[in-house]
């Protein structure tokens, strides 16, 4: 079988903290929604919240890293390693 998806796709590495250490950080955002029909000139792409200052998607793990300060990302491989 190929490995050639877990070296391509790169992920955030999983946040390892406390809840309230989590809580505090996804408040440090400056959340907006922004339209991406809008932005991408595409129809029927909807509306996400995303961070006004670091671009991050208040749905992914990056959200979860105080504002500014996710790690970078990670290959699945290596999330996959981690992991174990």
């Amino acid at each position: 079988m190929s490995r050639f998806w877990q070296k391509l796709i790169h992920v955030c590495p999983p946040f390892d903290g406390t809840p309230e250490q989590m809580e505090k950080n996804f408040d440090s955002h400056i959340w907006r929604i922004v339209d991406l029909q809008e932005r991408f000139g595409y129809k029927g792409l909807g509306k996400i919240s995303e961070c006004k200052m670091c671009e991050v998607i208040a749905t992914s793990e990056q959200a979860k890293y105080e504002c500014g300060k996710a790690p970078e990302e990670i290959t699945l491989d290596e999330w996959q390693r981690h992991k174990k």
